[in-house]
């Protein structure tokens, strides 16, 4: 009995060899089609976008720079309060990327629209915080009265006081995106997909400076006026340049943009492509001394690409 139930065992051991060994070889095929891809492209693009950072307050650079003596000296003036004497310009944030293409060859194209995985590097540049502050002395310096007409000029002495303060960073970011494209072998194609990219600076500080100029202000009958025999106080020029923390940055975006190969035929022109990206997202800023930001962005890109 016992060699009966021996046999059988081994009966079914070879006869259900063969079924696990297709599962087997079919799974591999399948994590082979899955997982299979391989370098295909290299590209380096430039950008920009405008940084929604730029304005600050003069409570940021106290805590930016405490120990600062033009920063305290704008804390000390008793009119600093007075946001007409604020103002900012736009500032733009400048990027450069470098990035590897990875393509899936196993992928039914028909079925996944010719997804390719995009890795490399970012480096971007940004005057996330400015500031400018001036202010006035005004002092009568004369009045001139026409005896024709009776017109009266007023002629005012006065200094104008202003500091400049800025926060830089530059960034190296890791960067990655994942898209989907049109035919990539017609002449043009598009693609739009997904991307991230997070890093942290290297090369983080703020300028403070202060510059003081005298002129004569002409005014007439009180209304109009008119600046004449200005000069700048070249001796009560200063500055002074903080280094700061590092600083961390991420951004979530979405790549869309269309793909420009410049030959069919020939070599090298069949394997460049030239290609302009939009990367509509969201930046994350995180300043140590001041807090988290986190803001929309509508970058442009526009670069050049080599593909094997």
């Amino acid at each position: 009995m016992k060699k009966h139930h021996f046999i059988t065992a081994v009966l079914l051991t070879c006869m259900s060899a063969p079924v696990f060994s297709q599962d087997t070889t079919d799974n591999a095929e399948i994590d082979e089609r899955e997982f299979h891809f391989h370098a295909c492209s290299f590209s380096v693009s430039t950008g920009m976008h405008k940084d929604k950072l730029t304005h600050a307050t003069l409570l940021g650079f106290e805590n930016l720079a405490p120990n600062s003596p033009l920063v305290n000296e704008v804390s000390d003036l008793a009119d600093y309060n007075d946001q007409s004497n604020f103002y900012y310009y736009n500032s733009m944030t400048n990027t450069i990327s470098f990035m590897l293409g990875f393509d899936f060859p196993d992928y039914d194209t028909r079925k996944y629209a010719c997804p390719r995985l995009n890795l490399g590097l970012s480096y971007n540049n940004s005057e996330y915080k400015e500031l400018h502050v001036r202010y006035e002395e005004t002092t009568p310096y004369d009045t001139l009265t026409s005896e024709i007409t009776d017109n009266v000029i007023y002629m005012d002495s006065v200094i104008k006081h202003e500091y400049d303060m800025s926060y830089y960073s530059e960034q190296i970011r890791l960067d990655g995106n994942y898209v989907y494209r049109s035919d990539p072998a017609k002449r043009f194609s598009f693609y739009a997909g997904m991307g991230v990219n997070v890093g942290v600076s290297i090369n983080t500080y703020s300028t403070i400076s202060y510059e003081r100029n005298h002129y004569v202000r002409t005014s007439f009958n009180g209304d109009g006026f008119a600046q004449t025999s200005g000069y700048f106080d070249s001796e009560a020029r200063k500055s002074e340049q903080i280094t700061h923390k590092m600083n961390v940055g991420g951004m979530v975006y979405l790549p869309v943009g269309l793909n420009f190969r410049i030959g069919n035929k020939k070599h090298p022109w069949k394997e460049l492509h030239l290609f302009i990206e939009l990367q509509p997202g969201v930046n994350l800023v995180y300043i140590p001394e001041l807090t988290t930001y986190t803001y929309g962005i509508f970058q442009s890109n526009f670069g050049v690409k080599y593909e094997w």
